[in-house]
């Protein structure tokens, strides 16, 4: 258990980075096309994130 904790004490930090990083991204390209790459990233970065959770969690599970 202990092993799963840590690994979602990762993700957590991971997601409150990418969280901290979106915010930083609007304030710097709010009006400006670049905006919306910024944020699509940061939304693909999410997407990856849970991807590697599902792989995770599968392994676990054999």
């Amino acid at each position: 258990m202990a092993r799963a904790a840590q690994s979602e004490e990762g993700k957590v930090g991971f997601l409150k980075g990418i969280i901290a990083e979106s915010e930083e991204i609007i304030e710097e390209f709010k009006g400006s096309a670049a905006l919306d790459a910024g944020l699509i990233s940061a939304a693909q970065a999410v997407e990856h994130c849970e991807i590697d959770l599902y792989g995770t969690l599968i392994a676990w599970a054999k």
